[in-house]
């Protein structure tokens, strides 16, 4: 009998560790498969829907089959902050229907974050390498790039629908083009949502991938590393994300002055990492010189209309999250109804009939807008408790490159609200953050 529960202890914290890598491959991915009749889900909540909820639960399963593994650990170490003010905003969120003008919507995002909320405690307590993480997010990240650079090749879909790929063609309305004078350039979507979405996954990718290039390994290792990070870098550059480069740089800083006060360079990875860093010099002069019109564009110079307009449009719903934070700053309006209360200043205001109500493009207005103070001080405080654990536990290469990539998606939700926004980038984000302070647990 013994051996019988050993044996199914083994296989359910397998499929438990299975279940957060292939979380980690799927996190950019937008498919909604056609389930069977008798497995027909409600349309409401909408993000049961997704193929990455599928993995999401089980993990979820397996974990309470176990017995909450890992819990007692995380709550006698530096974790126990990071979960306390977790465990109290998600009370919070699961009470904001309660005051929100839109229950019902308020009630559906409640529901879903508290699936987000309790496969953060997953994430914080179980124990996974960050080595494998990184594997994980380096072939999700190249199966998007191979898809992005032929989209942008063509100019097209490439007909993946049963792989959740939009239809995509440049004259279709709501996608996003680049206009620069006379040319048009249609961003590449790879399997996600939107250019910036997909961008920030690689992002991501791009930075678990930096800490392969400099550790000791053989030498057709590091060749299919460089290839994989090459090709990423490529694809990120593509998606023409000016957020997710910002980020990927500075966090990409952040981890050369880590590794260098960590003395880690040896002269083997020293050498490895010039060379590293020379090809990633390349990737980058070429599409400077390949896409030199549309950088220019998108970095605002000329009268590019395009571009014009989407600043104008996020300037006017950040002016609705500072009224809406004026009306509700304790509370706010209730988790998951920004787009709602901006659609009703929308018809109020001038705007009317030119615009559609839609989150403000920034994590911490958004935040302030349906949480209220409340709720902004208690995210914040669960992160600022993760900083901490990272600080504390994180010593290897692949954790750190783990840890600066939450970090990148930190960055990037000061201009955009995806990395909460999106059931499935919100739970990779949480698989990243655990991955890196499962060290020495």
């Amino acid at each position: 009998m013994l051996g019988i529960r050993r044996r199914l202890h083994g296989i359910l914290e397998a499929v438990l560790r299975g279940c957060l890598l292939l979380i980690a491959f799927l996190g950019a991915w937008w498919l909604r498969p056609s389930y069977p009749d008798p497995l027909q889900l409600p349309p409401e909540p909408y993000f049961l829907g997704f193929l990455i909820t599928v993995p999401i639960l089980l993990a979820l399963l397996c974990w309470l089959l176990l017995g909450l593994r890992g819990l007692g650990a995380a709550l006698r170490d530096s974790r126990r902050w990071w979960l306390l003010f977790w465990l109290l905003l998600a009370g919070w969120v699961l009470l904001s229907p309660t005051w929100a003008k839109y229950a019902q919507v308020a009630g559906n995002s409640a529901a879903q974050f508290a699936v987000v909320a309790a496969f953060g405690f997953l994430a914080a307590c179980t124990p996974i390498s960050a080595r494998v993480v990184i594997g994980a997010l380096a072939a999700g990240a190249a199966v998007q790039a191979v898809v992005i650079i032929a989209q942008m090749g063509i100019q097209d879909d490439l007909g993946l629908r049963w792989l959740g790929e939009l239809n995509l063609y440049p004259e279709r309305q709501g996608l996003s083009v680049l206009n620069a004078e006379s040319l048009r350039l249609l961003r590449p979507y790879g399997l996600s949502v939107h250019p910036n979405v997909v961008g920030g996954y690689l992002a991501l990718g791009v930075l678990g991938m930096a800490a392969w290039l400099f550790m000791p390994c053989s030498r057709w290792r590091w060749a299919v590393r460089a290839l994989t990070f090459g090709v990423s870098l490529w694809a990120l550059c593509l998606t023409f994300s000016r957020s997710a480069w910002l980020a990927c740089l500075l966090a990409l800083a952040a981890f050369s002055l880590w590794a260098t006060r960590r003395a880690l360079w040896q002269v083997q990875a020293v050498r490895r990492a010039l060379a590293a860093v020379a090809f990633s010099l390349c990737i980058l002069a070429l599409f400077g010189i390949g896409y030199a019109p549309f950088l220019l564009a998108r970095a605002g110079v000329g009268a590019e209309s395009v571009e014009q307009i989407s600043i104008a449009q996020r300037g006017i719903f950040i002016d609705f999250a500072r009224q809406l934070i004026e009306r509700y700053p304790i509370a706010g309006v209730g988790v998951g109804t920004f787009a709602w209360e901006a659609r009703d200043l929308l018809v109020r205001s001038q705007y009317r009939g030119l615009l559609r109500a839609e989150n403000v493009h920034s994590v911490p207005l958004l935040i302030l807008s349906e949480l209220g103070i409340v709720g902004f001080v208690l995210w914040s405080a669960a992160f600022v408790a993760w900083l901490r654990a990272v600080w504390l536990k994180a010593r290897r290469a692949e954790s750190v490159a783990l840890a600066v990539g939450a970090l990148a998606l930190l960055l990037i939700g000061v201009v955009d609200f995806y990395p909460i926004g999106i059931f499935s980038v919100q739970c990779v984000w949480l698989v990243c953050m655990g991955a890196a302070v499962a060290e020495g647990s």
